[in-house]
């Protein structure tokens, strides 16, 4: 049987003026359409609010999870400028549109390591919930300017990396003078997306592909310790990662992240035109590879859907509007379950927000039956449930749950 859980209220300026009997009768409506057993509630939430959707999980016998970001501020956590990351052109790197939510700090940096395990402790404490939801647990994505976003190259990345044996200063060397050939940043964009066979790899590509296996243990590691203090505390853990075409590229190793917490969720959000969202990344590159005039335009979506295994649609402007078609859904999903062991769950995004997602029902239910074919474990609906349609869910309801 479907798992269906919802991510609730990510935090905004606007959360404080939510008025609690709204709050509560967004959850109830919900949760009586679909049989909702995990609620996961945003960061910075005032308690009043906390307290609702805490009852409401109760009513329903549903576990009740924090939403927390990792790597970036949860708004009571700052993010520190020392301890940014740092990219391949030696500057830290800016959050998408500079917001603090998306600018990311170093796992490497022993001092954010103790600061962050130090307040995650404190909000364990609290013992308000069941779980944690660990968001955020990553690099930059590298989107359309992998050159800055490409990281992290700081002093604390580079003595970390020198007791695994390398040279991270030699690496970074080796990824810029591979960025100024047409055929080195194919290259590139290859071993980023996990593609192209090791053997035939040059010596700058088996130079980014240790890194980003470094990248990736530094991410394991510190998700690991996390988990640790999470169950100490008896509190479940789940985790929010990238979708697998994409997950390498942002440091997040499925197979080494299914050894910890107790569920993945993968963003397969395939109408998303915002991070995470794979006509966001994918048109990204996109844009890389036409600005650097590594192919002719008309080629670069058929290379890009070759290396990716993914149907990507034949017009940009189509992928941009549209999204990808349900089979990328099945794809991704089937990329996920060679690496995930535990309970799969797959984030379909359900949010109504415009120029962001394009959702309709008649996609929605093609999308839904193609989910019903991947044995797939559940579905966490993405990714705020107070911009979420109720025939948005009608439709999950209609399409999965019925005889």
């Amino acid at each position: 049987m479907t798992t269906f859980a919802v991510q609730y209220l990510e935090s905004c300026p606007e959360l404080g003026d939510y008025a609690p009997e709204e709050v509560q009768h967004k959850l109830r409506a919900a949760c009586e359409i679909l049989p909702i057993s995990i609620i996961i509630l945003g960061w910075s939430i005032p308690q009043r609010l906390i307290e609702v959707c805490g009852k409401e999980a109760q009513r329903v016998n549903a576990k009740l999870y924090r939403w927390q970001p990792l790597l970036t501020s949860d708004g009571e956590f700052p993010v520190i400028t020392d301890y940014q990351v740092i990219g391949l052109s030696g500057r830290r790197v800016a959050g998408h549109f500079n917001m603090p939510e998306f600018t990311f700090m170093c796992p490497n940096n022993p001092d954010l390591n103790g600061d962050l395990l130090a307040h995650l402790e404190k909000i364990l404490k609290l013992g308000i919930y069941d779980g944690i939801f660990l968001d955020r647990m990553r690099f930059p994505a590298l989107s359309n300017d992998p050159e800055n976003n490409l990281s992290c190259f700081c002093p604390h990345c580079q003595a970390q990396a020198k007791g695994k044996g390398l040279d991270l200063l030699n690496i970074q060397d080796q990824i810029k003078q591979m960025l100024t050939t047409s055929e080195g940043i194919l290259r590139f964009i290859e071993v980023i997306f996990g593609s192209g066979k090791s053997e035939d790899s040059t010596p700058q590509q088996l130079a980014l592909r240790n890194f980003l296996d470094f990248r990736a243990d530094s991410i394991t590691r510190i998700v690991r310790q996390t988990e640790q203090l999470t169950h100490g505390y008896g509190w479940r853990v789940g985790l929010d990662c990238f979708s697998p075409t994409l997950a390498y590229s942002a440091g997040q190793d499925l197979a080494a992240l299914d050894s910890i917490g107790d569920w993945i969720k993968i963003m397969t959000y395939l109408h998303t035109f915002a991070p995470a969202g794979l006509p966001f990344e994918l048109n990204g590159m996109l844009e890389f590879i036409k600005r650097k005039k590594a192919l002719d335009v008309d080629s670069i979506i058929d290379w890009l859907s070759q290396i990716t295994h993914l149907p990507i649609p034949k017009d940009q402007e189509i992928m941009i509007r549209d999204g990808l078609p349900a089979s990328a859904l099945e794809k991704e999903l089937s990329k996920a379950k060679k690496y995930v062991s535990k309970k799969l769950f797959a984030g379909i995004e359900l949010v109504a927000i415009k120029n962001i997602t394009n959702i309709n029902p008649l996609q929605l239910e093609k999308d839904m039956q193609t989910f019903k074919k991947t044995g797939a474990d559940g579905i966490v609906l993405s990714w705020d449930l107070w911009h979420i349609q109720e025939e948005s869910l009608r439709v999950l309801k209609g399409t999965l749950l019925s005889v």
